[in-house]
């Protein structure tokens, strides 16, 4: 393309500066259950296009794009965006995993459980303990009010535009 990646760094940790700006304001909040009942599938398919692209351009984790997204574009609840988007993330993790180790065809790694660019006995010893904590995040996240998770949230997100700028200006 035209432009090289840390250009493209610099500008998505702008749009994540604002997306996080936003957050921390309030305002705009869905309450849990207030969500539209039917939001058009041409809608739900350009913001999932846009995520996608936004958040593999820059190699970074699909929720810290997905949530502002589904919450700001879809106008779901915090809540119900961040558990939509754990069940986005599913398929685009599936789609991820058989790109890398497909692109990585011919790549030799450094044990049999690498296959193209996918390391699966690192991807085990890192899920196990993710999955079996993950309830206890679930739990917590509903024991928070919405504002409070709202921020919480987005200093996630804060920090994450932060290390693609010093990313960029570290290289």
């Amino acid at each position: 393309p035209w432009y090289g990646r840390e250009t493209f760094q610099v500008l998505f940790s702008i749009v994540l500066f604002g997306i996080a700006l936003r957050m921390l304001r309030g305002g705009d909040d869905h309450p849990d259950g207030s969500e539209k009942p039917h939001t058009p599938p041409l809608k739900l398919l350009g913001v999932g296009t846009a995520a996608g692209s936004l958040s593999s351009g820059v190699g970074v984790g699909g929720g810290v794009v997905l949530v502002p997204m589904y919450e700001r574009l879809i106008r779901l609840p915090i809540r119900t965006a961040m558990g939509t988007s754990s069940a986005t993330i599913i398929l685009i993790t599936l789609f991820g995993v058989l790109s890398y180790a497909l692109k990585g065809e011919g790549v030799v790694g450094a044990t049999s459980a690498v296959v193209g660019f996918v390391d699966f006995g690192a991807a085990a010893l890192l899920a196990v303990p993710a999955a079996i904590t993950a309830g206890y995040g679930v739990r917590l996240s509903h024991g928070i009010n919405r504002t409070l998770l709202r921020r919480v949230f987005a200093v996630l997100v804060l920090l994450v535009a932060l290390r693609l700028v010093f990313g960029v200006v570290s290289a």
